[in-house]
């Protein structure tokens, strides 16, 4: 697909997404308005992101140690993630299987903005150990947040239907980020018809960095009323999750509690 169709697709896509939130609008129970504004952008991104990840709704993810997420929107984790539990509409699935965790807004005000980057950073920390030594002469390794990683660190995003001035935010954004590591940051937001937040790297040349790192700098991206933020959103999102990979999991781990043999019987052979 051409550079000059894409953009137009995904124009008409955003156009599309919008008028299906207008539409559902008048939905008055809080699940339900959920559901639908979560559905439309997992749609999407099932259709534009690589088939080595999934894109699931409505998921908790949990960890090795027993810590739980809550109910995550959006998240997207690797294709052959067995999850610990799964229902039509919900699943929960284990951390070190999760690439992204996207989390969506109506409206985006500095309140919403402040407790999704604070959910998304808790997420953030959840430990990815449950994995097989990687037994490979060469194992794939990540370079993110300014370190070396033997995996890939969960990522965090935000998308919204609308929001406050994202300018008028950012200097409290960007207080908030002085007070967080560089791997819990939040690592970009989209906001349809308003613009996005997205990293610059400072040397060489301003260019991106699809995610936060030590010497990167805040981009407060105006939106262009003919092409919207899914280009932006898809490019990012395409970007670090055509390079993800999982080392070999270790789904014992979280059954180390259990004594697995301990209700059995054996026998030798003579």
């Amino acid at each position: 697909m051409s550079e000059n169709v894409l953009p137009g697709i995904l124009a008409a896509v955003a156009r599309k997404i919008r008028a299906e939130f207008d539409e559902n609008s008048f939905v008055e129970h809080r699940g339900s308005k959920g559901s639908v504004r979560e559905d439309s952008l997992v749609a999407v991104l099932r259709k534009y992101l690589p088939q080595h990840v999934l894109v699931t709704g409505s998921s908790e993810i949990i960890d090795s140690t027993g810590q739980r997420s809550g109910q995550c929107d959006i998240v997207i984790h690797d294709a052959k993630a067995p999850p610990v539990f799964g229902a039509t509409g919900f699943q929960i699935l284990p951390i070190e299987c999760v690439y992204a965790v996207i989390e969506v807004k109506s409206n985006l005000t500095w309140v919403e903005l402040e407790k999704s980057c604070k959910n998304l950073a808790r997420i953030k920390r959840m430990p990815k150990i449950a994995y097989h030594a990687n037994q490979q002469l060469l194992a794939p390794q990540r370079q993110q947040y300014g370190r070396t990683y033997s995996h890939c660190p969960t990522m965090g995003f935000i998308f919204a239907y609308n929001s406050s001035d994202l300018w008028r935010m950012s200097n409290n954004l960007l207080s908030l980020f002085r007070r967080t590591p560089v791997e819990q940051r939040l690592d970009g937001a989209w906001v349809l018809g308003k613009g996005s937040y997205n990293w610059l790297q400072a040397e060489p040349g301003d260019s991106f960095v699809p995610f936060a790192e030590p010497r990167a700098r805040l981009a407060v991206l105006d939106v262009d009323p003919e092409q919207d933020v899914i280009l932006n959103m898809v490019m990012v999102l395409n970007t670090v999750m055509s390079l993800v990979f999982m080392p070999p999991f270790d789904f014992i781990r979280y059954a180390a509690s259990a004594d697995l043999g301990k209700n059995g019987r054996s026998r030798t052979f003579e």
